[in-house]
């Protein structure tokens, strides 16, 4: 093989000169297809946005983050990749132009998950559906996001840096990676000094880290599948990142310059966090106990010690799923109505979580 191309920097100066090209924020969306075009506000350009299907994914049998789920979701994106060489040049709208030894056209494709029909997947399934589930879930998606661009690459490979998150009511979720064109094109040329970030991690993480003058560079949002989700620091990362799934918002810190005044912005922003008013929108966490509700709350805590673990928070939701109030109505002279009584243990957590006094 033969060496890279040489790029010119002029030209890409010329014509990627600011990273708005890519402003998911402030885009008008229009059509419904699988491949459709999007028209940035600020600037004029047309983008193309690539939306991915989460409705036809099979059933899975397992716990999310097991392999044959990752391999579902793999195969899917494989599909998908196929659909898309099909498709004419012409129906990708965001293309940019610069010149290597020749003029090449680098084409960059972006997805658009709608999250709505991705929420209505996750309720098909049978198995009950944990905390610590959808976060390996969330995790699984940003490999497959991964997985999808380094598998259509053009020209380069344009990998995700970070997955922006924006006005995600469960009806609009727009799960959009942010790829930084000027960022790549200047890792080809040998540019130094690019600015790394951390993106969503604890307060006693960032603390820590800044102690020891050892914070890690490209963190990635929730880390790796097999990464130990029951420590009170990924939890409070996985309810953060819920809150602003859910309300939309800037994150409570992004940069890892400066990470102490960081910490001082990051707190005062989750202690602005109207979590009771969350709750109350969000329909499952309505209609739950008081003691979850009380359990989910603390989950936003910047003490780590007094949230409780992702353990505890799963097993009460699971139990309120599996045993809600109309269901054990339904279910008092039957034989599982008779089985519940007889553990003493889960008696005792039902009538915790189905005392509306409390």
């Amino acid at each position: 093989m033969g060496s890279e191309p040489e790029v010119s920097r002029d030209l890409v100066e010329q014509k990627l000169k600011d990273e708005r090209i890519l402003t998911y924020n402030k885009l008008s969306y229009s059509g419904f297809s699988q491949t459709f075009s999007a028209r940035d506000l600020e600037n004029g350009r047309s983008v193309a946005i690539k939306r991915i299907e989460y409705g036809q994914l099979n059933i899975t049998k397992g716990p999310f983050s097991n392999k044959l789920w990752r391999l579902s979701i793999d195969k899917r994106l494989r599909n998908e990749i196929i659909f898309l060489r099909k498709l004419p040049a012409s129906c990708f709208k965001l293309s940019f132009m610069f010149t290597c030894h020749k003029p090449s056209k680098l084409l960059v494709v972006s997805e658009l998950c709608n999250m709505d029909n991705l929420f209505q997947w996750v309720l098909q399934q049978h198995q009950p559906i944990l905390v610590q589930d959808i976060i390996g879930f969330m995790q699984c998606l940003l490999h497959a996001l991964e997985f999808f661009h380094t598998h259509t690459k053009s020209a380069l490979n344009l990998s995700p840096e970070r997955i922006l998150f924006r006005n995600l009511m469960a009806s609009s979720l727009v799960l959009a990676p942010n790829i930084s064109i000027v960022e790549t094109l200047n890792e080809l040329q040998g540019a130094v000094g690019r600015t790394e970030h951390v993106e969503c991690w604890s307060p006693e993480r960032i603390q820590a880290a800044t102690q020891f003058n050892a914070l890690p560079i490209k963190v990635r949002l929730l880390g790796r599948p097999n990464r130990n989700l029951s420590k009170q620091s990924d939890l409070w990362t996985a309810m953060v990142l819920f809150y602003f799934l859910i309300s939309g918002g800037d994150w409570p810190f992004q940069m890892s310059e400066n990470a102490e005044s960081l910490l001082e912005e990051a707190a005062l922003k989750i202690r602005n966090i109207d979590v009771r008013q969350l709750v109350s929108t969000v329909r499952h966490l309505n209609n739950s106990s008081q003691v979850f509700k009380s359990m989910f709350v603390k989950c936003f805590e910047l003490d780590p010690g007094v949230r409780p673990s992702m353990e505890m928070l799963s097993q009460t939701f699971a139990f309120e799923q599996n045993f809600d109030k109309e269901r054990c109505v339904k279910l008092k002279d039957s034989f599982l109505g008779a089985m519940l009584a007889r553990s003493s243990k889960k008696l005792e957590l039902f009538a915790l979580l189905t005392d509306t006094e409390s």
